[in-house]
């Protein structure tokens, strides 16, 4: 069995409550990953996302990095992972380096260069997405691969593991992955089943729906629920056993046009504003959903 936790390491820097990495249970889940570390624009390689909170190089910096890898001291058995990318890398810089076979090998090099530096049991690649958000739409599918089996290869030696985040979207699977090449290389596929909905979109809808609803008939309600995107993965060869479903512990949130428009399907007018721990509109954190009904309930 694998639960395969993300850790948002900006948590550090919430206003009100700030999640720590010593609030971490190391026993809840099999493998953590750190997010994000990122790609360098210039030289295309692996660096430090956040030099102040992750790094150990100056004596001010928070060493985040080291007390993360220090959770395998209270649980010997916990895999620890740095997961690279992110929504907010973009694709373009992954899909330039990705296309050219130098790049590639100065990446993956830089790749075993910063695990052993800090330590890492292996990397989880969150590119979002391959030949999507100004990826190369012509060949970012066979070029992701090719980056995928340099990074095996290097590995190998180490020991260290290979995962990567993948799309819960249907026209995203369809563009970006070879599903077979990605049993063969990947050890875990963390397939993203969440974000389904949020305040990007002028109508309310869930999180992570499970199912598509009876009265919901157009092809992206059947195709963005969770049902949908795991059967789909398994239609398209994805090995069931490599595959991890995602769950979001936190809620998406907009802002409504009137108070009697709170169904789903219902019009809005965007994200709600910023949560009061986490600071970023459209998104409630578990602790902040969990104090609005305790207010809600006094």
């Amino acid at each position: 069995m694998r639960i395969v936790c993300y850790f948002g390491s900006w948590a550090n820097y919430h206003k009100i409550d700030p999640f720590k990495i010593e609030d971490i249970d190391p026993f809840m889940c099999t493998h953590i990953n750190y997010g994000f570390a990122k790609i360098n624009e210039f030289n295309y390689q692996i660096e430090v996302f956040d030099p102040y909170l992750d790094d150990k190089k100056n004596t001010w910096d928070l060493r985040a990095y080291e007390r993360f890898n220090n959770l395998r001291k209270q649980n010997p058995l916990l895999t620890t992972m740095i997961a690279l990318g992110g929504w907010y890398e973009g694709s373009e810089k992954y899909s330039d380096m990705a296309r050219d076979p130098k790049l590639r090998q100065i990446f993956v090099k830089s790749v075993i260069d910063f695990l052993q530096e800090h330590g890492f049991d292996g990397l989880d690649v969150d590119w979002e997405y391959p030949s999507n958000r100004g990826g190369d739409k012509t060949i970012d599918k066979e070029d992701f691969i090719a980056l995928l089996r340099e990074l095996k290869a290097a590995f190998e030696p180490y020991g260290y593991l290979l995962t990567s985040a993948l799309s819960p979207g249907k026209k995203t699977v369809d563009t970006a992955y070879l599903i077979p090449q990605l049993n063969e290389l990947l050890d875990i596929m963390n397939v993203m089943t969440y974000d389904y909905h949020g305040g990007w979109e002028d109508r309310l809808g869930h999180n992570a729906p499970l199912y598509k609803r009876p009265d919901e008939h157009d092809d992206l309600s059947t195709w963005f629920n969770v049902n949908y995107t795991i059967h789909y993965y398994l239609e398209k060869g994805a090995d069931k056993k490599k595959m991890v479903m995602g769950m979001p512990f936190y809620g998406r949130a907009w802002t409504l046009e009137s108070p009697d428009k709170v169904n789903l399907n219902d019009t809005a007018k965007g994200m709600s504003p910023a949560g009061f721990i986490s600071g970023e509109e459209g998104v409630f954190g578990y602790n902040e959903i969990c104090e609005i009904q305790k207010k809600s309930n006094d």
